[in-house]
């Protein structure tokens, strides 16, 4: 599932609408605003222990290069919720 999905299925579950189909788990108030911000996913992540591979936020070209440099590839980039997607695209990185 990608993230616009788990938002949707979490939006449509706290209004009760799915919850007599599926079997849903509860989820924390404001959890969902995490999703759309990976490096906040990552906080959460860590704050209950789960591990997950090494997180960066890059703001500049010289960052991303660091970056790979420091991680290595293969690597996941994604686009931070700074960044405004193309309407209808699905990425939830467009702002809130």
């Amino acid at each position: 599932m990608d993230d616009a999905g788990a938002i949707a299925v979490a939006e449509h579950a706290v209004r009760y609408e799915l919850r007599p189909f599926f079997l849903l788990p509860d989820q924390a108030p404001g959890l969902r605003a995490h999703w759309r911000d990976k490096a906040g996913l990552a906080d959460v992540c860590a704050s209950l222990g789960i591990a997950q591979p090494e997180t960066r936020v890059v703001a500049t070209e010289q960052e991303v290069g660091s970056a790979v440099a420091a991680l290595g590839l293969p690597l996941v980039a994604k686009v931070g919720p700074a960044v405004a997607a193309p309407p209808g695209s699905g990425n939830c990185a467009t702002p809130a």
